[in-house]
């Protein structure tokens, strides 16, 4: 005779109402079996008053039972869709979509001598006129930690800066020197070293990010096929979670 194949996700959801009801069961053997109970204080309690607690533990446990099971196997679920495989093909062909659509910033490279006063941001932008290097300077006089690489701020975009700085960036040209620039850290003297516009990522360094959305269109193509399948039915109630997480509402049930 064939064997019925197990379906874990049932056996779990008989597993939880069945620890419910060993649950429920035992507690009645002890009321009938006329057990004493006391509360905290070591006051005797009334077997009525003891059932109803009972009655509303047991409420609880069912709910907070049944709401665990549906999170558990709609994890597992997700999970399992979660691993579909994903093919070459498909990374390439949404890599072209991504390579068409891509939208390049403008990115600038500066350096900057940071001082405490206007009067040594001038006298440094006396010194920078009158033929000294930059480089040298930053190292002599700049505060900051950037000092130290010749004042070298390495690549950024927009937004990257304090708003005073960016805009000084953006007005200069390659290999341009602002005039002394004040914000929340001091004078800066700043010097635009090169711009560029950011090119398009090459396949390998997106490839994970590509995988992760096509994975993720399929587990959402399959739950939407379960969803229509199973003929879900959306109510427009509106619900306050306030009220959900109101245990008293259970000793109406």
């Amino acid at each position: 005779m064939q064997r019925t194949p197990i379906n874990p996700w049932d056996w779990s959801l008989k597993l939880g109402y069945n620890q419910a009801e060993i649950i429920e069961g035992t507690s009645r053997q002890l009321i009938c079996a006329g057990q004493t109970a006391v509360d905290e204080y070591g006051k005797p309690q009334h077997l009525g008053d003891m059932r109803c607690q009972i009655d509303l533990a047991l409420k609880k446990i069912r709910y907070g039972l049944e709401n665990n099971i549906r999170a558990f196997l709609s994890n597992e679920l997700i999970e399992h869709f979660s691993k579909i495989d994903v093919m070459e093909d498909e990374i390439k062909e949404l890599y072209v979509k991504f390579s068409e659509n891509y939208q390049p910033t403008t990115e600038y490279n500066a350096s900057h001598i940071l001082l405490e006063t206007e009067s040594d941001a001038i006298e440094i932008l006396n010194k920078l006129q009158n033929g000294s290097d930059f480089l040298e300077l930053a190292k002599t006089y700049s505060t900051g930690p950037s000092g130290k690489q010749g004042g070298s701020l390495g690549w950024f975009g927009r937004g990257a800066m304090v708003p005073t700085f960016e805009q000084a960036v953006l007005l200069l040209k390659v290999n341009e020197v602002s005039k002394p620039i004040k914000t929340n850290f001091g004078w800066h003297i700043i010097k635009v070293n090169n711009i560029r516009e950011t090119p398009v990522p090459s396949l390998e360094d997106v490839r994970g990010d590509l995988v992760s959305t096509i994975r993720q269109n399929k587990v959402e193509t399959k739950i939407n096929k379960l969803i229509d399948s199973a003929n879900v039915i959306y109510s427009d109630l509106e619900i306050n979670h306030k009220i959900i997480r109101n245990e008293s509402i259970l000793d109406n049930k």
